[in-house]
Order: C-alpha cells, then sequence, then structure tokens
C-alpha cells in the first residue's frame, strides 16, 4: 500500500512546488488537491457532517477552474459526458490513430501526438459514493476513491469485499481497480490493517499552513511509509 498526501491548498499554505520536492523526498506516492473551488452564501444541501465542517480552507482553496467547475455541476448529462470525454481520452493516449462515436463526444479518426510517457496511459481514478463510483470505474477507469462513510461509501471492512465482488462480476481482475482513501491516520495498526483488505493506498491530510506546521507532519511519516512498506515485503 502505497501513502499519498491531500491539501487545500490556499495563500497561506505551503507552496504547491514546495509540497512537491518534500513529499519526494520522503517517499510519498503521490499528491492530491483540494477541488472545493467555491462555496455558496445560500445553499440547498447541507454538508453530511454539519456545517461546521466547512472549515476555513474550504473557502480559500484555489482553483483555475472556477467557471467551468460551476457549469459542469449542473449538466444533466454530465456522468455520461465524463464517461464520454474518458474513453476518447484513453484511445487517443494508446491508438496511433483514434476515433469515438458517443452521444456527446463524436469525431472521426484522427491523429495526435506526443502520447503520454506513462504507458498504457495515465491511471484514471473516479471518485463517488462506492457503488456508483465502483461501477464507472470498472467500466472506464483504474480505480477509485470513495466517499467518507458519513457520504454513504461505508468502511473499508464493508465495500473492500463489496468491489470485488463488482469486478469479479464485471470480468475484471480485482487488483486491477486500486482503491484511495483519504484521512490516513498516524496509526500503524489501521494502515496495516487497510492495506491488508486490499486499499491500494491512503492519503494523509495536511493542514493549509506553512513549512514549519507541515514539515514536521512528513518527518513524522517518513518513519511510517517504510514499516508499512516493510511488511508487505516480508509477508
Amino acid at each position: 500500500m502505497e501513502i499519498g498526501a491531500a491539501i487545500f491548498f490556499t495563500d497561506y499554505s505551503m507552496a504547491p512546488t514546495d509540497l512537491a520536492v518534500a513529499l519526494e523526498e520522503r517517499a510519498f506516492d503521490s499528491s492530491w488537491v483540494a477541488e472545493h473551488s467555491h462555496i455558496p452564501a445560500t445553499r440547498r444541501f447541507s454538508h453530511p457532517q454539519g456545517e461546521a465542517a466547512l472549515t476555513k480552507e474550504y473557502f480559500d482553496v484555489m482553483d483555475p477552474f472556477v467557471t467551468l467547475s460551476a457549469a459542469a455541476a449542473v449538466y444533466e448529462t454530465r456522468t455520461l459526458k465524463m464517461r464520454e470525454q474518458i474513453e476518447p481520452m484513453k484511445e487517443i493516449w494508446t491508438k496511433d490513430k483514434s476515433e469515438y462515436y458517443g452521444e456527446i463526444v463524436d469525431f472521426p479518426r484522427m491523429m495526435t501526438r506526443p502520447k503520454p510517457v506513462q504507458k498504457p496511459h495515465p491511471p484514471v481514478i473516479v471518485g463517488g459514493a462506492f457503488r456508483l463510483a465502483a461501477r464507472r470505474a470498472l467500466r472506464y477507469g483504474d480505480g477509485i476513491l470513495p466517499a467518507a462513510p458519513s457520504a454513504g461509501s461505508g468502511s473499508p471492512e464493508e465495500f473492500m469485499p463489496a468491489c470485488r465482488r463488482l469486478a469479479e462480476e464485471a470480468g475484471r481482475d480485482p487488483r486491477s481497480l486500486s482503491v484511495t482513501l483519504g484521512g490516513a491516520p498516524e496509526d500503524l495498526a489501521v494502515l496495516r490493517r487497510n492495506r491488508d483488505l486490499g486499499v491500494t493506498r491512503m492519503n494523509v491530510r495536511l493542514p493549509p499552513a506553512k513549512e514549519d506546521t507541515i514539515l514536521p507532519i512528513l518527518d513524522r511519516w517518513a518513519k511510517l511509509v517504510p514499516q508499512v512498506r516493510a511488511d508487505l515485503q516480508q509477508a
């Protein structure tokens, strides 16, 4: 199981370029950023954990795609559009001559280069409530990022067996679908348990702070990461 890190980048957080170097130096697997681009003053739906869950960083997080995110949130065909963007993208990435004919995305045979360095292509990870996200990931993705248990995904003990069963029913090797969880605790027993359940990686939630706060957290994790990996190698 790998260990990634997630953060709300703000004007008072560690800079993305500095964090990337710090994570790589400490053998972290990946860096993840928040997608909450704006919080309206009046909302139709409340947060599953209550209004107190929307802490300061939710309102201050950086996002260069504000208008696109706002528009995409109200498409009735957004799920179909997402699929019809990912499927042809994978065609373009993996084939010298690609074509795609869908309801929304439609293009005749074409060529484009260069192709991605990662082979066969960069991994496509689908997020959301477990069952819907898992079915979408099994159809056109390479991994799943389940929502928190409070948002309907349940615990790893519940959804990991279900994930394997759904993959087998779809005729797909369960090992071909990565599972990424947020909120990694500094608890080796929990990390080992989730790893043994088949979780591919857990992301550490970093505060929107500067180096003097973040680097000590990364240093503590730098001692945990080798222990998780060493256990797996010994097994």
